[in-house]
């Protein structure tokens, strides 16, 4: 199926997301986002995920759009889309379900 999910929070620095994730393929871990223009979640980032052991995984950027608390999420990596995803702001954080594309 190809699907996975991430948790992101407000990091500690005003535009840093911390994430947390799952993929039904790859495992899962944490992530770190810089990058973002606000106190919310919506912004560009360059993030980097790591496995559960803190190997770095992967890089791209990040691209959060919202409309209220919902939110569309895409990422990129060398200008291509890689990954679309939605998600919903919680109190826990941003809560989102994703599936990378088909190369």
């Amino acid at each position: 199926m190809n699907v996975g999910f991430v948790i992101y929070t407000l990091g500690d620095q005003p535009g840093t997301l911390d994430a947390v994730w799952g993929h039904q393929i790859n495992g899962g871990g944490t992530g770190k986002a810089v990058g973002g223009e606000g106190p919310r979640f919506a912004g560009t980032y360059h993030i980097t995920y790591c496995t559960s052991e803190g190997r770095k995984l992967v890089e791209s950027t990040l691209e959060i759009t919202s409309e209220a608390e919902d939110y569309d999420l895409t990422w990129y990596r060398d200008g291509a889309i890689i990954a679309r995803g939605i998600g919903h702001e919680t109190p826990a954080g941003l809560i989102a379900g994703f599936r990378f594309l088909p190369d």
